[in-house]
């Protein structure tokens, strides 16, 4: 489920069932030392994004063209941020074509036109968030799809938080085999190595790309691999670490990790 705060609006992130892609309230850290007693029009705060969301929904089964204008105005007059619209409305509503689409319920071109425009609005946001973020020498992460995803929406977004959190970012999709793959990261000297998979089936990309780091000389990145097929039940993978977690949880282990890095480094 997606979390947003009904008292100030803000995307929350994610939380359990992961597999529910509904909207639902909570409280902020920010808002919450204002709270005390929670009334009923304080929960109903966030029931404007949640008809948003639902008039969003409605018109992808009734098959209407999208008007990203009129997106956009609508966030606005909401006071939905950049970043909030794509994690915490256009993120979830992705989710939901797919679904809608391995249903049956809308046809594959719809599924086309909403995904080619959610990526103008990761375009248009990335240049909005990002214009007044300088950018560093060294790249300390490397994202990339598996070979043969071709859904680049989760480590689009990946990378701006990763940006706005000071941390110097190349993303690659789609994808490169993993020999390619694990040269370049090498080449880069990169900390992290973050995959994104879209089906089972590219989990043994991921085991390739392990392994290629596992054999190779010198001091190999640390490799986390995400997406919406990772679960706890996955088959664990030697050389990698599953991630199951928010963007939000990702995008604070990995400032953590650099630091420590960092630290390591300096004390060497």
């Amino acid at each position: 489920m997606f979390r947003w705060c009904s008292y100030c609006q803000s995307f929350m992130g994610e939380s359990e069932p992961r597999d529910n892609f509904t909207l639902t309230h909570g409280v902020c850290a920010k808002c919450r030392p204002k709270v005390r007693t929670i009334t009923q029009q304080e929960l109903e705060g966030v029931m404007p994004i949640k008809l948003f969301f639902n008039e969003l929904q409605s018109s992808i089964l009734s098959l209407q063209k999208f008007d990203k204008s009129k997106i956009m105005a609508e966030a606005n007059r909401l006071n939905i941020n950049a970043a909030d619209l794509l994690a915490g409305v256009m993120q979830p509503l992705l989710y939901e074509i797919g679904k809608m689409y391995q249903e049956g319920k809308i046809p594959a071109v719809q599924e086309h036109k909403f995904s080619m425009m959610i990526k103008e609005l990761i375009r248009d946001i990335r240049m909005e968030l990002l214009a007044n973020i300088p950018e560093k020498q060294n790249t300390e992460v490397l994202l990339a799809c598996a070979n043969g995803n071709f859904h680049e929406f989760g480590i689009s977004l990946l990378e701006l938080h990763l940006k706005k959190a000071g941390v110097s970012v190349e993303s690659l999709y789609p994808g490169l085999p993993p020999d390619q793959l694990v040269a370049y990261a090498k080449q880069l000297n990169v900390k992290v190595v973050g995959l994104s998979v879209s089906m089972e089936n590219q989990l043994a990309e991921v085991e390739e790309v392990a392994r290629l780091f596992n054999e190779s000389k010198g001091p190999r990145p640390y490799v986390i691999v995400g997406g919406f097929v990772i679960r706890s039940t996955t088959p664990p993978i030697d050389g990698a670490t599953l991630f199951s977690g928010s963007i939000e949880e990702l995008v604070r282990w990995v400032v953590e990790h650099l630091k420590d890095q960092h630290l390591e480094s300096t004390a060497g």
